[in-house]
């Protein structure tokens, strides 16, 4: 009787961490309108990854929450910035433009 080999194929996949969530955030902070906290959320995430790489578990726990943190609260501000701006200002900047403008009459 013949034993046939067995052999065990083990896919390693790159583990996706806290850091590609930080630098998913960042961006989509950065571009709402908030640069500051988007970049500084962008910048966290680049630290967190060296941190990963480095073995430095504490700094990486670190540097990921602070960029989750920051990249949350960027886009909170963003979209209150956007929205205040639709509901506030471009109304007001709009009637302004239109009240200034006179409309021709086709039957004049």
């Amino acid at each position: 009787m013949m034993e046939g080999s067995r052999e065990v194929v083990i896919e390693i996949e790159r583990e996706k961490g806290p850091a590609d969530l930080v630098y998913c955030l960042s961006c989509f902070s950065f571009w709402l309108s908030s640069w500051l906290c988007g970049a500084v959320a962008y910048i966290m995430a680049y630290k967190a990854e060296k941190a990963k790489k480095y073995g430095d578990s504490l700094r990486y726990k670190l540097f990921s929450s602070v960029g989750i943190s920051l990249a949350v609260i960027g886009i909170i501000i963003g979209l209150a910035v956007i929205v205040s701006f639709f509901k506030f200002i471009f109304p007001v900047w709009y009637r302004s433009l239109y009240l200034t403008v006179e409309p021709d009459y086709v039957w004049e």
